[in-house]
């Protein structure tokens, strides 16, 4: 698809979306939409900043496990704050491959390539912790429901197998991937290298153990987030419903079908959630209005202090400035 296509679908999208909210509201009644925001408690507000800037600091530290600094945290920072802004603006999960490029552009990798080994298994480790949280919230949502729990706790034992059995053979697999792509290098001899280099990155246990741990922590946050929202608005939702629906909500989320901002999907999708847990329209709605801001917030507050943070360094010489674009040199 050409570039003046994407940004045509793109706007197409974000029409739609945009008029979906609009049909939203069209069956709600609006006064009560306004009179329950006007309930909110604005002593949510930063527990949840620090909750955001707790969660770039927690993606930070799981990427340099894998690519360790000498020097540049701050730039870093800014860089994964920019990135979290570009995957909440892009449509179509666009924020992933512009993200690799800025690591790419600030000088802090090598190629794209040699990071993308490790950026998928950032995308795992997030599935995962989707469903490591998921489970447990729908078994405290259904707990005398003897079938659910039979359910839920046979998922619990699937999820286990498959993160042992990936962590029993993963080394095998990327030492199988990396003589694949040395046995079939060719006219892109380049990339492949560049590759292989990243998949040595990724094999080691201790490090991929770590790298749970802190995805686990990642999509906690950002569930903290989104209850604490709804929370704000003094509605009738448990820790366990919170959870659930967070964490479903994060997963459509991550689908390629997001239209810019995820105007109108996340909307419809938080908002019949949360109807059926039991709120009604006006709450639904005003509760899904609640997260967005919320994550406007967390992105607006950590732009301002990452531009506080890159504005030295946009005053820097020439001569410094060319010093600065040099690449990082990361030893393992």
């Amino acid at each position: 698809m050409s570039r003046r296509n994407r940004w045509l679908v793109a706007v197409v999208t974000g029409v739609a979306g945009g008029a979906l909210v609009a049909a939203i509201a069209y069956q709600l009644s609006l006064q009560g939409v306004i009179d329950q925001l006007e309930r909110a408690d604005w002593r949510f507000l930063p527990a949840i900043v620090i909750c955001g800037f707790a969660t770039t600091t927690a993606r930070l530290a799981r990427y340099c496990l894998f690519f360790p600094y000498r020097s540049h945290i701050a730039l870093l920072y800014v860089v994964f704050v920019y990135m979290r802004g570009l995957t909440y603006v892009l449509p179509f999960r666009l924020g992933e491959p512009a993200s690799l490029y800025m690591l790419k552009r600030a000088g802090l990798v090598s190629s794209m390539s040699a990071v993308a080994p490790a950026w998928v298994l950032f995308r795992i480790g997030d599935a995962v912790a989707l469903i490591v949280l998921l489970l447990p919230a729908v078994a405290f949502m259904l707990p005398h429901d003897t079938h659910a729990i039979a359910w839920v706790s046979g998922l619990t034992v699937a999820t286990c197998a498959v993160v042992v059995l990936l962590g029993g053979f993963w080394r095998h697999w990327i030492d199988l991937l990396s003589r694949y792509l040395a046995s079939h290098q060719g006219r892109m001899a380049a990339i492949f290298d560049e590759l292989r280099l990243g998949l040595a990155k990724i094999k080691s246990r201790s490090r991929i153990a770590w790298l749970g741990v802190l995805s686990v922590l990642i999509t906690a946050l950002n569930v903290v987030v989104c209850v604490f929202a709804l929370w704000s608005l003094s509605l009738p939702v448990s820790l366990a419903t919170g959870t659930a629906i967070a964490v479903i909500g994060q997963a459509i989320g991550t689908l390629p079908i997001r239209p810019p901002l995820g105007i109108g999907l996340q909307e419809s999708v938080w908002t019949a959630l949360l109807v059926l847990a039991g709120l009604d329209g006006e709450q639904a709605f005003a509760g899904a209005l609640a997260v967005r801001a919320a994550q406007v917030a967390i992105i607006a507050a950590e732009t301002i202090v990452a531009t506080a943070i890159i504005l030295p360094w946009t005053r820097i010489a020439p001569t410094g400035r060319a010093n600065r674009r040099q690449r990082v040199r990361f030893t393992d």
